[in-house]
């Protein structure tokens, strides 16, 4: 049956929820769904705005492939939005080198993938990792969905001054995050879900639009030094990402084996579009190559 906006499910969650201890002592919680033994073993992680749950439309088909998921929640961001104590990038890497390291120990190939704002420190982490900056599990490749390294949605110069001013002065008033959901997706069951997402993340301090662009400013720099197997997917009606500064921050990728495969119908949200079975097959059968060492 041809799928229609109107048919799409509700999210509703189908992984458990479990907890860490982070290298600060804050405890951490993450989403996870058992797969195969063997079976590819994925760290995902989500955008700005969004949250673990946010991945459940392509976890649960995943999962279903055989695969293992790990999906962490960013501090203040999900499960996690109790934490308010601000953290620099530093510690917000260290968090995911955590689960990479809980995930590691699953029984089947490692992989990263980075979703919007996840895509930052999911290229800073793999770079680090393969100029034997920091220990890592062994990873099989690296996935980027509609990576916002460079982005259009941004703050305007005058709102940058005030969050330079805030964060040099240490204020904690939230500011808002410079996103609409109609930017996300126009597939209405999806779009009303992030409307009235009460974990949806609209305000953050100007400490964490601060480490946003130190990190977003590491992160454009490290195409050079990812050798990982590399897969960007990118959409092509995105009105957050640069979608031809991306193009370029690929190019310039040191991986032999890359892929870049843009979807001109789709939103910025992959995982939100009604047809996203060539995003989702795509995804399933790129891992599933080179976890067996293939490349294509």
């Amino acid at each position: 049956m041809e799928k229609t906006k109107d048919s799409v499910p509700a999210i509703v969650s189908s992984g458990t929820i479990r907890t860490y201890s982070a290298t600060d002592g804050v405890s951490l919680s993450y989403r996870y769904w058992a797969g195969q033994p063997g079976k590819p073993v994925l760290v995902h992680l989500h955008g700005i705005e969004g949250h673990s749950l946010w991945l459940e439309p392509t976890a649960q088909i995943l999962n279903r492939a055989g695969m293992t998921i790990f999906a962490p929640d960013r501090r203040g961001s999900g499960l996690n939005s109790e934490v308010k104590k601000p953290a620099n990038f530093g510690q917000l890497l260290s968090d995911i080198q955590d689960v990479l390291h809980i995930a590691g120990k699953e029984n089947g190939p490692l992989f990263l993938i980075g979703n919007c704002w996840g895509a930052k420190p999911a290229a800073v982490l793999i770079s680090r990792w393969q100029q034997g900056k920091l220990q890592l599990p062994d990873i099989r490749g690296l996935v980027l969905t509609s990576p916002a390294l460079v982005t259009k949605a941004d703050l305007s110069f005058p709102e940058k001054i005030e969050v330079a001013i805030r964060w040099l002065a240490g204020s904690r008033k939230a500011m808002a995050v410079p996103l609409t959901p109609e930017m996300f997706t126009d597939n209405k069951p999806y779009l009303d879900f992030i409307t009235d997402d009460p974990k949806r993340l609209t305000h953050v301090s100007a400490h964490f639009f601060a480490q946003t662009f130190f990190l977003t400013a590491i992160a454009k720099r490290q195409a050079n030094k990812i050798e990982l197997p590399l897969l960007v997917m990118q959409a092509g009606r995105d009105d957050i990402v640069d979608v031809q500064a991306i193009e370029t921050w690929f190019s310039r990728a040191a991986s032999k084996d890359k892929t870049y495969k843009d979807f001109p119908w789709m939103a910025h949200s992959l995982d939100f579009d009604v047809q996203a079975d060539e995003y989702i097959n795509l995804l399933i059968s790129w891992i599933n190559e080179r976890a067996k060492g293939v490349s294509s």
